[in-house]
């Protein structure tokens, strides 16, 4: 809760997202509830949500598509998109990880408002993401940035202790 006020995210919609991700948290946690509340938060602060971010995850873990969708989106924007290590993120499960990574390979918001309608789907493709969801992400790059200096700094088990996290995700498990 004081990780989401400190980001200027309603605390209720991330607790909300981690009430029901009980799947995502089940395919993409390490674990820990502490990096369940950090994805959680990055998600709303880049205006998405937990289930968004983990669908992207599942969709660069299908290897052949996902290289496909790469090499396309890199031919239409005319520059190399690599998506290695957001499939490597996703891999290990780490889903606050691989939501910063997918917002730099995004680029910022006037890089993308300067591209194409086709550019942009391809774009959106490769990252997993639907167009709409993928602009919405964009747009909230600049709060990404300061949320990422922030959370490096907070110690989630002063703030939501991790014996109260994980009853709450075995208790929707």
């Amino acid at each position: 809760v004081a990780l989401a006020k400190a980001n200027d995210v309603a605390p209720d919609q991330v607790l909300k997202d981690i009430a029901g991700s009980s799947e995502t948290f089940a395919k993409f946690s390490d674990g820990s509830a502490d990096g369940l509340a950090r994805a959680a938060v990055q998600a709303r602060k880049l205006g998405t949500d937990l289930n968004t971010i983990a669908g992207s995850m599942e969709s660069s873990l299908d290897f052949q598509s996902s290289l496909t969708a790469e090499m396309e989106a890199s031919a239409i924007l005319g520059r190399r998109i690599d998506l290695s290590k957001a499939r490597q993120l996703a891999f290990d499960g780490d889903a606050e990880g691989f939501a910063v990574e997918i917002a730099k390979l995004a680029g910022d918001e006037a890089e993308f408002n300067s591209l194409k309608l086709h550019q942009r789907k391809s774009l959106a493709k490769a990252l997993g993401m639907e167009l709409p969801q993928l602009a919405k992400m964009v747009s909230k790059e600049k709060e990404r940035l300061s949320l990422t200096q922030a959370i490096s700094k907070i110690d989630m088990e002063n703030i939501v202790p991790e014996e109260s996290m994980s009853k709450v995700a075995q208790t929707l498990a």
